[in-house]
């Protein structure tokens, strides 16, 4: 199999999650198939050559979807081992934009992720964007971001400000030291929205940014993917 990498999250303890499409347009997670995690180390998702694992990679394994989902929306994991991940090529930003033109799904596959009904990963296309950052009392800075599109509404049904939490390992530190304005003007605007695992709180799956395609494009920092 042979996806294009369109989300790179960071997850907990210094851990990774990726995500990619097929030239079909199928949603694939790579997940490793050995160990107890379900997410990748930093080494694992690095090679001498091109570095760390970025959005417009272009990786071929083999792997076979796990017999029982270990989250039943998930349905997009796929068990593969790290020795398996050949990096066969990085897109330019006109190639990442080409490869996504044809790609974008509609108001029902977007509607189906963001209320965990059989699927927790969506791309849609949108024509704008807002950034803001939160904080409560001494607690962490937290990335986020509200979108806007054409045909059918795109707010987070489950915050009362209808945004999204950033994930995006590349857009939640440009959002957090402010590096790009919200009157930026773009000519694509992709969104990947994923869901997280269900919340202990509250039992809900919170759809959260885990990537945003841009042309023109924007730049990691120096400290991606942290």
């Amino acid at each position: 199999m042979k996806i294009c990498i369109l989300a790179v999250t960071k997850a907990a303890f210094n851990e990774y999650c990726i995500a990619g499409m097929t030239d079909e347009g199928k949603w694939v997670r790579p997940i490793p198939s050995v160990g107890n995690s379900r997410f990748w180390t930093h080494d694992q998702l690095t090679c001498q050559v091109n570095g760390f694992l970025q959005v417009g990679d272009v990786l071929e394994f083999n792997g076979q979807a796990p017999s029982a989902f270990q989250h039943p929306n998930h349905t997009e994991d796929f068990l593969v081992s790290a020795e398996g991940m050949i990096l066969q090529q990085r897109f330019s930003n006109d190639e990442l934009m080409n490869f996504l033109h044809d790609k974008a799904e509609g108001e029902r596959e977007f509607s189906e992720t963001i209320y965990a009904q059989g699927r927790s990963l969506c791309l849609i296309k949108v024509n704008h964007f807002q950034q803001s950052i939160t904080q409560w009392e001494d607690g962490p800075k937290k990335p986020k971001m509200t979108f806007s599109h054409d045909d059918f509404t795109v707010t987070n049904p489950h915050t009362k400000a209808g945004d999204y939490i950033v994930k995006d390992c590349k857009w939640a530190s440009v959002v957090l030291n402010r590096t790009v304005s919200n009157l930026n003007s773009y000519s694509d605007l992709y969104l990947a929205i994923g869901l997280a695992t269900k919340n202990n709180f509250d039992g809900k799956e919170y759809p959260q940014v885990i990537g945003l395609h841009t042309a023109p494009l924007v730049e990691s920092l120096a400290t991606y993917p942290h």
